[in-house]
């Protein structure tokens, strides 16, 4: 068993919120910033009132990271045409069983 903590550098999850549009130019996108992360897919959003099927990254890593995931966003909002592309994070507890 361990924790994903090191040193000075809390966990953080980040999730990047999107339109499942182009799920394979996503993936591929993700997969070129992240070596892990996990995408929850047939998730439904909502954009200034419409439906829209939508598509969650996970990715957890470190307070370092915001600048490289903030930038995966935007290259995720321009695979995907979009006007704009949600990004939460929050520091989370992590136990690796």
């Amino acid at each position: 068993e361990g924790t994903m903590e090191t040193s000075n550098h809390p966990t953080i999850c980040y999730r990047i919120y999107t339109e499942d549009k182009q799920e394979n130019a996503v993936m591929k996108a993700v997969s070129e910033f992240c070596s892990g992360f996990t995408v929850y897919r047939e998730c439904l959003g909502y954009w200034e009132g419409v439906q829209e099927h939508a598509l969650i990254v996970e990715y957890l890593g470190h307070d370092y990271d915001l600048s490289r995931i903030k930038t995966l966003a935007s290259v995720i909002k321009n695979v995907n045409e979009q006007q704009t592309v949600l990004l939460t994070y929050h520091p989370v507890t992590v136990v690796i069983v």
